[in-house]
């Protein structure tokens, strides 16, 4: 909080994509979110798939999301969407196309176009091997921030 009793945090960035680590984050931005008097922007990342079109047109082929990638995308909002809602937190939600970039620069680059305040983001705490295929999506994130950024942790209950 401010000395003036503003909050900090008026634009919270959430990286979503329907997974437990999201949700946990999103949990987490909504607290925050109705402390503060901020706002929630959610954003799911769509992977995207190569086409081809016909060459008259001009071009070889175009990046384009591929139609399952969209649908699950489109899926995975909406259910964020739906929970921003029920839990009475004002925000809005989007599906951005990586356009050939790394998930996390794709996240970096769409919580500089909402002008965020707060990145909150999940992570599935992987480690060795499983970290070494899957990478780490926060770690390079946390390495080209300019935001502050709270990572939420998925933690297995025993």
């Amino acid at each position: 909080m401010l000395d003036d009793g503003g909050s900090v945090y008026k634009r919270i960035f959430v990286p979503y994509d329907g997974t437990l680590p999201s949700k946990l984050a999103l949990d987490e931005a909504m607290y925050i979110a109705k402390l503060s008097g901020g706002v929630i922007e959610v954003v799911s990342i769509v992977e995207e798939s190569m086409s081809l079109i016909a060459l008259d047109s001009g071009y070889a082929n175009q990046m384009e999301p591929s139609d399952s990638a969209t649908l699950s995308s489109l899926s995975v909002i909406e259910e964020a969407g739906t929970r921003i809602q029920a839990a009475g937190v004002q925000g809005s939600v989007r599906a951005v196309c990586r356009d050939g970039r790394d998930v996390s620069e794709a996240i970096l680059l769409s919580a500089v176009d909402c002008d965020a305040d707060l990145v909150v983001i999940g992570t599935h705490c992987r480690r060795g091997l499983r970290r070494w295929v899957h990478g780490s999506i926060v770690e390079s994130l946390l390495r080209r921030t300019i935001f502050p950024i709270l990572i939420v942790p998925c933690r297995a209950t025993a």
